[in-house]
């Protein structure tokens, strides 16, 4: 049934009546008020925006892309050593060269503020020294800031910390007072403070060492020290470093980077021994004790690295019963990892002496020592005999 059957055609719409107002909001008759909805105003798309490039994308999937394909859009970079630097600041303790840096799709670059062209910045920022140093890179998306710490030492300041450390050599007399006295003396040469941080970690480190295995203390808060030492020292090209770095290296049983490392033809001889056997393969048997001494490690090991380096130098052919039996006897109070070298030691000497049962009982001990699972493999037939 049709609204004209129910007399509704008497409603009929009059749009000459003025009571009738049609509007975009409601509908308002002589007769009813009918509201419409009004039409829900236009709203823009919100587009996301990489937060490393500031650059908006039409959706999630084209930003999702983006970040897979690793940034690929323009945007402003620094390389420094053919790697592109974070937003960490970064710590350069070396000279570098124009050639060491690069900017990447950058439209003005600024120095502490001082803006540069841009063929000039990588002779600028390689010129610099000292000092905490701001970047800052403008192109498309949002500025880019990286922070340098530069600490390169001047030669004068190495030299005179060097002299201080042969000072302190020639005194015969490692203990905490001196080797405060070393440090005090050498902040004249402010430049190579972390060249000082590193040879006194390392002392500070060879006293607690000495005390740990000599007086029986037991305890490896020594190892943090040795170990920065090594991070510190690394960086610089100098003799006490490469001396330090391959005792620490030697410590660890790192023995390829003890030996690639130090100045010493001993360490060097002993790591790369002890190294070929913990690799599975021979290497000389004969008495490496006579090796020269003619670096600074001999001056910078502490009593326990020496006797553990003049215990590993003894020949394999079975002659050296009176080095292996101390060594045996010093075991219990040796660092874990001079433990693996003394293993090794001995059984080597044992096997050579053929008394395989002593021999066993030295590999046994490394049954769990990553280290030298190429040695156990390839000594095992050795051991069955």
């Amino acid at each position: 049934m049709g609204f004209w059957h129910t007399g509704y055609m008497d409603h009929a719409w009059d749009s000459t009546d003025p009571r009738n107002v049609l509007s975009h909001r409601w509908i308002v008759s002589k007769h009813f008020d009918y509201r419409v909805p009004e039409p829900l105003p236009k709203v823009e798309p919100v587009q996301p925006r990489c937060a490393t490039c500031g650059i908006a994308f039409e959706s999630p999937l084209a930003l999702d892309v983006h970040r897979r394909l690793g940034h690929t859009r323009r945007r402003p970079g620094l390389v420094f050593q053919g790697r592109e630097c974070g937003r960490q600041r970064l710590l350069v303790t070396r000279p570098s060269a124009p050639e060491d840096w690069a900017v990447l799709d950058a439209d003005v670059i600024s120095i502490d503020g001082r803006e540069l062209p841009a063929d000039d910045v990588p002779g600028e920022l390689a010129s610099l020294r000292s000092g905490v140093h701001t970047v800052e890179l403008f192109g498309a998306g949002r500025p880019i800031v990286y922070e340098f710490d530069f600490q390169l030492a001047l030669e004068e300041d190495l030299l005179g910390v060097d002299v201080h450390i042969v000072t302190l050599i020639d005194g015969r007399e490692l203990k905490t007072r001196s080797i405060d006295d070393f440090i005090v003396k050498t902040r004249a040469f402010p430049t190579a403070r972390r060249y000082v941080e590193g040879l006194s970690a390392y002392l500070f480190a060879a006293l607690a060492h000495e005390e740990a295995v000599l007086g029986g203390t037991g305890g490896d808060r020594f190892r943090s020290g040795f170990r920065k030492a090594a991070h510190l020292l690394g960086e610089f090209d100098r003799p006490p470093a490469e001396a330090v770095c391959g005792l620490v290296a030697f410590h660890l049983n790192q023995f390829a980077r003890a030996a690639g490392r130090t100045r010493s033809p001993r360490v060097a001889g002993v790591s790369l021994r002890l190294g070929a056997l913990a690799s599975g393969r021979r290497w000389v048997s004969s008495d490496q004790r006579t090796l020269e001494h003619v670096s600074f490690d001999a001056a910078f090991s502490d009593v326990a690295v020496e006797n553990v380096l003049g215990l590993s130098a003894v020949p394999f052919d079975g002659t050296a019963a009176d080095a292996v039996a101390t060594l045996e006897r010093d075991l219990p109070i040796l660092d874990v990892y001079d433990q693996v070298k003394a293993h090794l030691v001995a059984a080597e000497h044992y096997l050579a002496s053929g008394d395989v049962t002593a021999a066993r009982r030295h590999a046994s001990a490394l049954d769990h020592e990553s280290s030298t699972r190429e040695w156990r493999t390839a000594v095992r037939p050795r051991l069955a005999e």
